[in-house]
């Protein structure tokens, strides 16, 4: 069984599925949760969730503000900020091909296809 308890992006999680924003979860909309993660079967469906992860504000697209509250999330304290805004700065010159400062949905892909992506997230301490 997966250990959800110290997972940094549980609170997004569950805010992706509270959809009447009141601070839990109902039973339809634990449902949905569960028919959600049971169709994570498939490529697609994974790179979909993971944007969806990325994409804080639910606008479509990945900014770099998103993008550094995630890495910060999931760094924490352990890497200093100016060591993640290269990060973001790196990736965005690298991937956001139509210079808008954001990720869409492709973009994205590039990114997690890429077979050196470790490498792209990886920083010398």
């Amino acid at each position: 069984m997966v250990e959800l308890g110290g997972n940094p992006f549980v609170p997004h999680l569950f805010k992706l599925f509270d959809s009447s924003g009141d601070g839990s979860l109902n039973l339809e909309e634990f449902t949905r949760a569960l028919e959600y993660f049971g169709q994570l079967d498939n490529e697609e469906e994974q790179y979909k969730f993971a944007f969806r992860i990325y994409d804080q504000d639910g606008d479509g697209f990945i900014s770099s503000e998103e993008l550094f509250n995630v890495l910060q999330t999931l760094m924490g304290a352990a890497v200093p900020d100016s060591q993640l805004e290269q990060v973001v700065y790196n990736t965005m010159s690298e991937f956001d091909r139509d210079g808008d400062n954001k990720l869409d949905m492709q973009e994205f892909k590039a990114l997690l296809s890429r077979d050196d992506l470790a490498n792209k997230f990886s920083m010398s301490m």
